[in-house]
């Protein structure tokens, strides 16, 4: 290449001249660049670059993008600046307008005001990258100058700015109906069902004022369903999305589904922001806005949950709320001081319980569930086996809570350990040590130490909060200790992440049970972690490991699982702020002959513009095969009778145990199917289902690898 002749040539460098130097560092870096876009390394720009080529795939738009760049780069190794300066300036103008058309993309704010300063708006590293490619081109222009680079004609004639204006124009189009209502939608939340009762789970998506109930067609696809009415919500306003850092006033913040009034027919209740709950009663696969009782008006709800805690039979509601942050920060966020602010004096909002009686619900006043909390998650079942349902609450800057059934219709309330008392924003139960009591994972945010102790914004409880994530073990009787280190489960990045929604279940059906965690981007309040990968963690040998298995990078807070078409394997749906859902189909047990779909044209027939909100799905394929076939059992109770229900099934070598509950967590609620990985064994004994009312039928050697339905009438 010519400048290994010039250095040849130099020696000592004297005849090398400095615009050689600029030349040749150009080309390198956008050589460089470029390779790491076509070779299978994550690009740092890659979900920008998503958002401007829409149209595209992005296994297509970045390689793309990447021999773009190639190109330029070899034109300047290679001192071809005639057309490598204006190839750089073409890549510099449409880089530059990322900017201006995808404000959603390269910013991210305004998280500078929890730390008591007004700035709206902070550089994502998509904007980093912009501003230095403009920092390129400025000295790319300088370059040319002062090379003297002249064109046989000018490169800026009025036919060549025709066809650049047609270009940017035709750019803009694409890009415009995608980007003004933004594409980037945090609250995107998902709900599992079967509102139809045919056996196949459906899936409702939320996400700011907007709802969308998918319909599962026969395990074949999930198909935008008419069967929710028409409901007005209040759109979100710039002032709630900008000003105080909070979901707008009208957002769905979360949602619930439960069967009110046991008539065998899932409902659903939604909760929004700043505004009073939403109703709607299941009228055999149809829903009906109704007035229960459940109007009251709402602070920002992150999560609901339903069980019979009165025991009369009909499931009540409960709901975790967080504050509004201006009231001048989170009292348990000010400072190391306020690191043990007492959870009666924190300053979020109150957690609301409802009282059922099966035709209408109530406010419940006096039952110990009191104080204002930053709450985000929570779980309503029975974790003390004494067949009551208990409430652990996961609260952000504060400890976690758990209220414990006194079974007079008050609860005692409980604090949880000092190692809670960070970022909460999960509560995914389990029964990780098979012993038939729910364990409790919550995640949380987790930074390394030198990172907490050189960034230039430390938050004065750094050092006490950004520990990572709780693996919370059921001791009975002497409550629950965090396991987190000793399971291996503390974090999986080495240098940052922040955990949101997590799914437990056995995903390859061995016996035992997998995390699925989903993660937000760092991005969003640190620049050293964009868009992670899901935590993906198997058991082996008494903890976790790392499951190495295909799952694209994303910026997620909810997750969900259900059996998506009924093959004995859990399927997962991940709900993506930037990319919309990702329906994840578990290649267990090898039921991958339907072709993959993405849900784009059934949106425009069904509901102009829900492609803005990020309800895209795209179908995906996650591998947990393993070298030994592995069995597997369900139990599909119906919903009026499931809260509550034991069901044990009894093995040559084991027992497994599942408890019926509402299984929500952080804007997320998945399958209350019954699920059951047997590993080798080819045998069940017996199968033993116990109902609250102490009653129970026992199935004697059922068959393995099918799914048992248990209905109001079954027994």
């Amino acid at each position: 290449m010519s400048f290994l002749k010039d250095l040849i040539k130099s020696r000592n460098f004297s005849d090398f001249r400095k615009e050689d130097v600029l030349i040749y560092s150009i080309g390198i870096v956008f050589f460089w660049a470029g390779l790491l876009k076509v070779i299978p390394v994550e690009a740092p720009v890659g979900p920008i670059i998503e958002d401007t080529v829409f149209f595209l795939p992005i296994a297509v738009s970045v390689p793309l993008v990447g021999m773009f760049e190639i190109l330029i780069g070899i034109n300047f190794l290679l001192k071809r600046l005639k057309l490598g300066i204006p190839l750089l300036l073409i890549h510099q103008i449409l880089t530059f307008l990322s900017i201006l058309i995808l404000p959603f993309s390269a910013f991210k704010g305004p998280w500078l005001s929890l730390l008591g300063f007004q700035v709206p708006w902070v550089f994502d590293i998509e904007a980093i990258f912009i501003f230095k490619n403009l920092i390129i081109i400025g000295s790319a222009l300088l370059l040319a100058d002062s090379c003297n680079i002249t064109f046989e004609r000018p490169f800026f004639e009025s036919r060549d700015i025709l066809i650049q204006g047609i270009f940017i124009l035709f750019f803009l189009a694409f890009t415009f109906h995608w980007t003004t209502s933004g594409p980037y939608n945090p609250e995107v939340g998902l709900f599992v069902t079967d509102f139809n009762n045919n056996g196949y789970p459906d899936l409702l998506a939320t996400g700011r004022n907007e709802i969308l109930l998918f319909e599962n067609i026969e395990g074949k696809e999930l198909r935008p369903s008419n069967a929710l009415p028409n409901l007005y919500i209040e759109p979100p306003t710039e002032e709630g999305l900008f000003k105080d850092w909070r979901p707008p006033t009208g957002t769905i913040n979360t949602a619930v589904f439960f069967d009110y009034n046991n008539n065998g027919w899932e409902d659903l209740y939604l909760a929004t922001s700043k505004g009073e709950g939403i109703f709607l009663e299941n009228k055999e696969g149809g829903f009906v806005e109704r007035d229960v009782g459940l109007s009251e008006k709402l602070e920002t709800p992150y999560s609901a949950a339903a069980a019979d805690y009165t025991g009369n039979g009909c499931e009540d509601l409960f709901i975790a709320q967080a504050g509004t942050l201006s009231v001048g920060g989170m009292g348990g966020y000010k400072g190391a001081e306020d690191l043990d602010i007492p959870l009666g004096k924190d300053n979020g909002a109150e957690n609301l319980l409802f009282k059922n009686n099966c035709s209408k619900f109530e406010l419940a006043n006096n039952t110990g569930i009191k104080g204002n909390k930053w709450s985000l998650a929570t779980s309503f079942t029975d974790f003390n086996g004494n067949g009551w349902p208990d409430i652990h609450v996961a609260n952000d800057f504060n400890n976690d809570e758990m209220y414990i059934n006194q079974k007079n219709g008050t609860f005692n309330r409980v604090r949880l350990g000092k190692s809670t008392n960070r970022n909460s924003m999960s509560s995914e139960i389990a029964d990780l040590e098979n012993n038939g009591y729910k364990d409790i994972f919550v995640s949380n945010i987790y930074l390394h130490p030198t990172i907490r102790e050189h960034t230039p914004f430390r938050f004065e409880t750094m050092d006490e909060r950004y520990l990572g994530h709780n693996l919370l073990i059921n001791n009975k009787e002497n409550g629950f200790e965090d396991k987190a280190e000793q399971y291996q489960v503390r974090n999986q990045n080495s240098i940052a992440e922040w955990g949101v929604a997590a799914e437990i279940e056995d995903f390859n059906n061995n016996g035992k049970k997998e995390i699925f965690q989903v993660l937000a981007p760092m991005t969003e309040m640190f620049q050293w972690a964009p868009n992670q990968r899901p935590n993906i963690l198997t058991q082996e040998d008494g903890s976790f490991r790392p499951l190495s298995t295909e799952v694209e990078p994303s910026s997620s807070r909810s997750v969900v699982s259900m059996d998506f078409d009924r093959d004995g394997s859990l399927d997962l749906v991940v709900g993506d702020s930037n990319r919309g859902i990702i329906l994840y189909e578990n290649k267990l047990n090898g039921n991958m002959s339907r072709p993959s779909f993405d849900v784009y044209e059934e949106f425009l027939k069904a509901h102009q513009g829900f492609e803005n909100y990020g309800f895209n799905i795209r179908s995906r394929s996650l591998d947990f095969r393993d070298e030994k076939k592995q069995n597997w059992f369900q139990v599909d109770i119906n919903r009026s009778i499931n809260e509550g229900t034991k069901v044990v099934v009894n093995t040559e070598n084991e027992t497994y145990k599942s408890l019926g509950h509402s299984n929500t967590d952080f804007r997320s609620q998945s399958t209350r199917l019954h699920h059951f990985g047997l590993g080798s064994t080819d045998k069940i004994n017996n199968v033993t289902i116990k109902w609250r009312d102490g009653s129970e039928k026992v199935i004697e050697s059922p068959d393995i690898n099918q799914r048992i339905n248990i209905g109001k009438n079954s027994f």
